[in-house]
């Protein structure tokens, strides 16, 4: 799914929840940003690769099937190319666990929210790396 392509930020939402990517999405389009779905850490890698400049940021589930959240930032930091590995990250879950925590800044993980997600500080942390 996508919103008006004539929208500057494009946020690449990586969850394997629909409804959690349908709320997302909602607060995408609240702000005015224009975004794609990705179902998991696969879709997420390869959406990426496809078009390396396309997104302004990433907002990613750390739990999901085929490859993780972690797993994906991980390939994603490894790519030669700026974009891609340079890309912000954020991720978004409800395991706030300090193991989970330092996997995601080992992963290179920029931003970690808690879920359920609070709107207005995602917009502002959103807003500083656009």
């Amino acid at each position: 799914m996508t919103v008006a392509d004539n929208v500057s930020t494009r946020l690449l939402i990586a969850d394997d929840n629909l409804q959690n990517r349908k709320f997302m999405g909602e607060i995408c389009s609240t702000f005015g940003w224009a975004y794609d779905f990705a179902e998991d850490g696969v879709e997420c890698v390869s959406a990426i690769e496809k078009d390396r400049a396309k997104y302004s940021v990433i907002l990613m589930d750390i739990h999901m099937p085929n490859k993780s959240g972690v797993e994906a930032a991980a390939e994603i930091r490894d790519a030669k190319a700026d974009p891609p590995k340079n890309i912000p990250i954020i991720a978004i879950s409800a395991d706030d666990s300090l193991t989970n925590r330092r996997a995601c800044d080992g992963a290179g993980i920029d931003h970690f929210m808690e879920k359920p997600v609070d709107i207005m500080k995602l917009k502002a942390l959103v807003e500083t790396l656009i």
